[in-house]
This record gives C-alpha cells, sequence and structure tokens, in this order.
C-alpha cells in the first residue's frame, strides 16, 4: 500500500512538472513575440529623406493564389501601387483592412493593393489564405519576403505608395485613421496632370499621460514656407494633408495652465501616420 502512494506521489510530481512546463513554454512563447513585436515597434519610421523621388525596389512577391505581384508589372496598367506591411494579429491592421478595400472597390481599374504579412512569429501562406478569406479581401495578399527588404518596417502596419514612375510618394507607420485619408491620398497621386510629388498625412492626438484626450487644442505647424493652425476636435486629433511634403516644426498656441509638451520637440516631414503630443503639469 505503502509503495503505491510512493508511486501515485510520484506520478503526481510528474504530472505537476509537465503541467509547470507547458505552461513556461506557453510564457516563453508570449514573451518572444511580445519581445519581437515591440523591438519591430521601436525602429524608426519609413526614411524618404535622402531623396525626392526615391525609386521603390521592384519588389516580387508571393500571393495567396499562387501567383506573383511584381511591380514593374503592375505599373503597365496602374497609376498607383499600395503595399501594405502587416501582421495577422496586429488590431490596427484588422482595423484599417475594411477601409481599404472599400476605397479599392471605387478606384481598381486604376490603382492595385498589395499586402504582405511581416510577421516574424505566427504566419504561413496557409495563415494568409484563412486571413484574406476571413476578411473578404478582394485585393492581392501574401508573405513578405528579401526583394522589399531595403524598405523600412517602423512597425505594423508600414504602408508605401508607389506612383505611376515607380518612386515612392508616400509612407507611413501605423493604420489609416479613415477611409476617407486613404482615399485622399491615393487620389491625389492620379489623374492624367501628375507629374510627380512626395505627399503625407498627419494626424495629431493630444493626450495626458493618463490618456485624457485634449479638444480645442490649437497646433502650429510652420516652416519657411507653410503656416498652418490645427484644432484638435472632441477626440483630441487634428489632421493636415499635404501635398508638399517637407519638414515642419510643431507648437501648441493655447496649453491650458499650468502645463507644458512635448510638441517643441516634434518635427514632422516625410513620415506620415499618428503623431503624439503629450502635455503634463509643470
Amino acid at each position: 500500500m505503502e509503495q503505491n502512494k510512493k508511486k501515485g506521489g510520484a506520478g503526481r510530481v510528474i504530472l505537476i512538472i509537465l503541467i509547470v512546463l507547458v505552461v513556461l513554454g506557453a510564457a516563453g512563447y508570449f514573451a518572444l513575440r511580445a519581445f519581437i513585436q515591440s523591438k519591430i515597434e521601436s525602429m524608426a519610421a519609413p526614411d524618404l529623406s535622402s531623396s525626392f523621388a526615391q525609386k521603390a525596389p521592384d519588389f516580387a512577391l508571393p500571393l495567396t493564389d499562387g501567383s506573383e505581384a511584381k511591380l514593374s508589372e503592375l505599373l503597365q496598367d496602374k497609376e498607383v501601387v499600395v503595399l501594405n506591411i502587416f501582421a495577422s494579429w496586429c488590431g490596427p491592421c484588422e482595423k484599417e483592412f475594411p477601409e481599404m478595400e472599400a476605397v479599392y472597390e471605387k478606384y481598381k481599374d486604376k490603382m492595385e493593393i498589395v499586402a504582405v504579412s511581416g510577421d516574424l512569429t505566427l504566419d504561413s501562406m496557409d495563415d494568409m489564405i484563412k486571413y484574406k478569406e476571413e476578411h473578404g479581401l478582394t485585393f492581392p495578399v501574401g508573405m513578405k519576403n528579401e526583394s522589399i527588404d531595403s524598405l523600412t518596417v517602423g512597425g505594423f502596419p508600414t504602408t508605401y505608395i508607389v506612383d505611376r514612375n515607380g518612386n515612392i510618394a508616400y509612407a507611413r507607420t501605423g493604420a489609416f485613421q479613415s477611409g476617407e485619408e486613404f482615399e485622399k491620398v491615393v487620389t491625389s497621386l492620379m489623374g492624367g496632370d501628375y507629374k510627380g510629388k512626395q505627399i503625407a498625412s498627419y494626424t495629431f492626438l493630444v493626450r495626458d499621460k493618463d490618456n485624457n484626450l485634449f479638444p480645442d487644442i490649437q497646433i502650429h505647424l510652420f516652416s519657411d514656407t507653410v503656416d498652418e493652425i490645427l484644432t484638435t476636435g472632441e477626440d483630441g486629433m487634428a489632421a493636415y494633408f499635404t501635398e508638399d511634403a517637407q519638414n515642419l516644426n510643431v507648437e501648441i498656441l493655447n496649453l491650458p495652465e499650468g502645463y507644458t509638451s512635448n510638441a517643441d520637440g516634434i518635427t514632422v516631414g516625410l513620415d506620415s501616420g499618428l503623431k503624439m503630443i503629450t502635455i503634463v503639469k509643470k
């Protein structure tokens, strides 16, 4: 009897050890995934400052239908090519896809969207096939490869928009805030009078460290040639779009009394997307 108890006790110990190993294994997996995601998100934003007309790499990316998306071939028929680099577990990516899909349906005779997974931990082509079907996406979806390694991925999603000349006309880290913003960007690159330009769009979010939002804040954007004042809405946001992308200084004109902000340290340029302005008590 005592021997059977010992055997039972040993069995329980083994079971406990196995459970601990499984838990640690899962924790290790999620810790690794979180670490990789944090590293990606901490990378620099796409940098186009070296050249106004930076050529896009002539990528060749495998798609879920077994074909290949090659940039030079797409530009034979399209005025605009959108390259969206996403991850299947990325919430903002998932949120912006329906907006992109709606715009794509309106302009797919003039534009192409190629969405590819940059996920380092989970994705395979089978995952992408399932993702495309579940999200009802009609534009091409596939996998990232070395043909776009020269492009900076500053986080998910990262979007590069290529004009008819094969130049990168727009780059952003972070999701588009609305379908209207995405539509404005792509349509500005369409039309028979297009000669090539660098465009940018920014959404400023003003908040404090407790994530309280601040409406009616006046944001001043300025340079030698630009002098614009934006006002945040009830959501604490203000948007700016320009077809003449350049470095702009940022300041807040009506900070609440007793507060300071990081706006003076922000310079916006060719890297479009969400810009966080944090205000704090002195």
